[in-house]
């Protein structure tokens, strides 16, 4: 079951299903242990380097790979090259890798939903977004996901969110919900 809300959107909202291979899942760190992930607090995460691609920001792979363990070891298990993951978003890459983090939480023993709070302010998205089981909510007065068809690393036409299962089940039976999140093309 997906809510979905504000009530005005101007994309609809579309979907895939990700099966994760479990060697990644058995790899990530475990987050903090009252369920709640701040992307603001975690990822430093904010209105004004949110659509930066992490190459501007960061300045080797090697530090990439610290600051997002787990989507930079599943983007290489995906054979993509580095090169490319720097021209991702700051948010991208922090949602990406909070929700590979989170996974290990609820898989292989499901644990209370994990709640992901999402900053305000207007973000470019130049990729998909993961998605599991929780809440995915944004804070203050708007958060707005907007797509960036100039600059789209995903392929032609994908759907920029996609439901991660991690081959589990876990997941049965949860829901993912996204609260005061504006999405727009």
């Amino acid at each position: 079951m997906l809510l979905y809300s504000p009530s005005r959107s101007r994309l609809p909202l579309l979907m895939s299903v990700v099966l994760l291979p479990a060697s990644l899942v058995a790899q990530v760190n475990v987050l903090p242990p009252d369920g709640v992930v701040d992307l603001a607090k975690v990822y430093r995460v904010d209105a004004n380097n949110g659509s930066e691609m992490v190459g501007s920001i960061f300045q080797d792979a090697q530090a990439l790979m610290d600051q997002f363990p787990a989507w930079s070891a599943h983007w290489q298990t995906d054979g993509k090259d580095m090169a490319s993951f720097q021209r991702l978003s700051l948010l991208v890459c922090a949602w990406n890798d909070a929700v590979l983090q989170a996974g290990k939480r609820l898989s292989p023993h499901p644990s209370k939903p994990i709640e992901f709070l999402v900053p305000q302010g207007i973000f470019r998205l130049n990729h998909p977004l993961l998605l599991m089981p929780g809440t995915f909510r944004g804070t203050g007065n708007a958060t707005v996901l907007q797509v960036d068809p100039a600059n789209w690393s995903g392929a032609p036409g994908e759907a920029f969110l996609h439901l991660t299962t991690w081959g589990t089940t876990a997941m049965a039976g949860r829901t993912v919900q996204l609260d005061r999140l504006e999405l727009e093309g």
